[in-house]
């Protein structure tokens, strides 16, 4: 099976994903065709608003920054170096590790 490419046009994805890409930091992301409740995560590793994200928030569309979608992956990656203790931590209350990265 061959992934689906990252492009502005790219057909839908299971059901109703949209991959919606862009290159550099000034590209405009094409968000007009996403409809209002769809939910919208920046891979892109930044506490600050992306283009993509400032333009999802114009349309009142919510967005979520893509480290938190690392915090969220962290507790199965400590957990497999064998990390347990601090992975269950992370895993019940993420908020300190959220924080800090915010605040970057």
């Amino acid at each position: 099976m061959t992934p689906a490419r990252a492009t502005p046009h790219a057909p839908p994805v299971r059901g109703r994903t949209r991959t919606i890409a862009h290159e550099t930091a000034s590209a405009r992301p094409e968000v007009a065709r996403l409809d209002s409740g769809a939910p919208v995560v920046d891979t892109l590793m930044r506490s600050r608003p992306t283009p993509l994200r400032r333009a999802c928030r114009a349309r009142g569309i919510v967005t979520h920054p893509g480290f938190e979608m690392l915090v969220r992956q962290m507790p199965v990656d400590l957990s497999f170096f064998d990390y347990d203790p601090v992975a269950q931590t992370v895993d019940a209350d993420p908020s300190d590790v959220l924080a800090l990265l915010a605040s970057q």
